[in-house]
């Protein structure tokens, strides 16, 4: 994106924020995801009832905003992915486990500001960025393929999905 593009973009991510509570409130819980939660998870319990009943209405909010702004949409869909765990009875110690009771009692983090923390953090980092003055080529889809590539000097290498350590 060309910096005017990215400034517009960050005002309109970052207008989201005050509103976000009531339009949480205001859409309805999306019920396919949570069937395919419940059958892909059974009885198990990442979130407590509010939080889960709050995941599943920005997954309806980030549809509706997708039906105009398909851009602002994907990005408030990434600022409530990277919230899930935050706000989730889990806890990344290598792996993803429970969180002890001592240490939900030290830190509860609510979904709401949770996710509005994001937005602001993401539309800030969309300020900061300088733009890409070339055009990135796709060298490999699989590392496995690299040793038949010539030498090469490269800028940057992204994996994905990236490591979770």
């Amino acid at each position: 994106m060309d910096q005017n593009r990215r400034l517009k973009i960050a005002e309109k991510f970052r207008a989201l924020i005050p509103g976000l509570p009531d339009s949480l409130f205001n859409s309805s819980p999306d019920h396919g995801l949570g069937v395919s939660y419940r059958l892909t998870f059974a009885d198990s319990e990442f979130f407590d009832e509010r939080a889960f009943d709050l995941v599943l209405r920005a997954r309806t909010y980030a549809d509706s905003i997708a039906c105009t702004d398909p851009l602002l949409a994907s990005l408030f869909t990434i600022a409530v992915v990277s919230s899930l765990l935050p706000a989730s009875k889990l806890i990344r110690a290598g792996d993803v486990i429970y969180k002890t009771e001592e240490e939900t009692a030290q830190e509860h983090v609510e979904f709401i500001p949770q996710v509005q923390g994001q937005i602001l953090r993401m539309a800030e980092d969309l300020l900061k960025v300088d733009p890409i003055t070339s055009k990135p080529i796709l060298l490999c889809e699989d590392a496995k393929g690299l040793g038949s590539l010539p030498p090469l000097c490269v800028d940057t290498v992204i994996t994905s999905p990236p490591y979770l350590n």
